[in-house]
This record gives C-alpha cells, sequence and structure tokens, in this order.
C-alpha cells in the first residue's frame, strides 16, 4: 500500500525529470499490484528447488516471460496502452507463474 502513496515522492527524490518520473511512477503503482504474485512464485519456487525439483520452477517462469512478450506486443502495439499496457502484461504474467505454482502444490500429494 505504501508503494501507491510514495511513488511519485520516491522519483522526486532521485531527482528523475517529471516527464519520465509521472509514468515511471505508474509502471510502478500498477506493477506493485504483482507482489503477492511474485511472491507466491518465489515461496512455491524455493519449495520445489529443495526438494530436488529445479526444472518446474523454470518451466513456469519461461512460460510467464513469453506471455509477458506477448502481452506487451498486443498492450503496445496493437491496443496502444502504452506504459499501462507493459506493466498490466507484467503483473499478468507475475499472475499465470503463480496460477502455475497453486496447480502444481494441487497436484503433488504428501505422505
Amino acid at each position: 500500500m505504501h508503494i501507491f502513496l510514495s511513488a511519485g515522492w520516491i522519483f522526486r527524490v532521485m531527482g528523475i525529470p517529471v516527464a519520465a518520473a509521472l509514468p515511471a511512477a505508474e509502471y510502478l503503482r500498477i506493477t506493485a499490484v504483482g507482489i503477492p504474485f511474485l511472491s507466491a512464485y518465489n515461496f512455491y519456487s524455493a519449495v520445489t528447488k529443495a526438494g530436488g525439483d529445479a526444472g518446474t520452477p523454470v518451466r513456469d517462469m519461461s512460460v510467464s516471460c513469453l506471455m509477458n512478450m506477448v502481452l506487451d506486443y498486443v498492450f503496445v502495439v496493437i491496443i496502444r496502452l502504452g506504459i499501462r499496457g507493459v506493466a498490466s502484461a507484467t503483473v499478468i504474467s507475475q499472475a499465470a507463474a503463480a496460477g502455475l505454482a497453486v496447480i502444481w502444490a494441487a497436484s503433488i500429494s504428501f505422505p
């Protein structure tokens, strides 16, 4: 929540010109929505790797990265959403990675 309120202030303190700071603050505010998804994926990745499976998190992140690239193109070039499109594509891709983690976690059986 704090990042939503302080995004503009952070860039002013850094001395970033207003022309760059406004879109950067917008990007930061939108991508902050993805923090819970990123946290969930990172937890899943650590648990999976600790269990000896390093391939599954790499596969899931590869899917997420490819999805991000495709969505960036669609949102920016086709739909013309600009910064909002890039940030939204990032959040959607992070949510997809977290979703793959949930699907994986639901599919394993515990002794």
